[in-house]
């Protein structure tokens, strides 16, 4: 924050009226904020950063880049109707906590987010932090991590299909099917057969077709999530969705998922190696 509030002030000069924090009443950052005269936003304070996508943390930088929110929203309130359903095929939010727990009694105590979209990363790696610092507790939890298809396929699949037997994958995509056209008359005709005029999404699809079959033949478990879009209304739903499931998975475990208390240990001594 010092950084970049230096070069910003390198460039524009006085920068207080440009800037507004979302942070917690009280906070260090609101007190710095109010002594500077910059705007202030204040989130609820039993909301953790990992779960306020839907607070002012979340939804003013999105309204900001011209998202639909209210339509986001509506995608998270829908979640939360099928969250709360007691028909278990409509409330996947429970379905999905149950195999993740099922699976992490067992020997599988890694969670593979494995995206064949790849503009959907920082979703993934969103996952990630919802599910390490929430189940992350008492010796217990899930250890999440995030690929991409088809890039880390060339570097890890092998440790996938021949590796130890101790990942729960979701398979997470969507597709259009319509886009980035591959010429018709090829350069190279004779790297790859069958690719001419197709779209990289389908010859993405087929990878993805070719994932699947991979863990069925090893026998790797794993689902698959289409999200049909990247509309605002799917994303909400989706994000809603994973964070409901949390609550589930944390009640299975027995593990608190809104505190995370050992988070603060590295923090000590890097306060401490500062001051020297």
């Amino acid at each position: 924050l010092e950084a970049l509030w230096s070069r910003l002030d390198q460039h524009f000069g006085a920068i207080t009226d440009r800037l507004a924090v979302i942070t917690g009443e009280g906070s260090k950052l609101w007190k710095a904020a109010a002594s500077n005269n910059i705007a202030k936003i204040s989130i609820p304070e039993h909301v953790g950063g990992r779960y306020s996508v839907f607070s002012a943390v979340g939804l003013l930088p999105l309204e900001l880049a011209n998202i639909d929110v209210n339509a986001l929203r509506d995608g998270a309130r829908e979640a939360v109707a099928d969250a709360t359903s007691n028909d278990i095929e409509r409330n996947i939010a429970m379905a999905s906590a149950i195999m993740n727990f099922e699976h992490d009694q067992g020997t599988r105590h890694i969670h593979n987010t494995f995206l064949f979209t790849p503009k959907l990363e920082t979703l993934g790696k969103w996952y990630r932090q919802l599910m390490g610092e929430s189940t992350g507790k008492d010796g217990k939890g899930m250890t999440p991590i995030v690929s991409i298809g088809s890039t880390d396929l060339h570097s890890m699949a092998q440790l996938y299909f021949g590796g130890p037997d101790d990942k729960f994958t979701n398979l997470l995509y969507t597709f259009k099917g319509d886009i980035n056209l591959v010429p018709t008359q090829l350069k190279l005709p004779s790297l790859v057969d069958n690719i001419g005029g197709k779209s990289l999404e389908e010859i993405m699809q087929a990878i993805l077709g070719g994932v699947k079959e991979a863990y069925k033949k090893t026998h790797r478990p794993f689902i698959e999530i289409d999200l049909e879009g990247t509309s605002a209304h799917e994303l909400g739903y989706y994000l809603q969705f994973r964070m409901i499931e949390m609550m589930y998975l944390g009640k299975l475990m027995n593990v608190n998922t809104f505190n995370q208390p050992e988070v603060e240990l590295y923090k000590e001594t890097t306060r401490d190696l500062l001051k020297h």
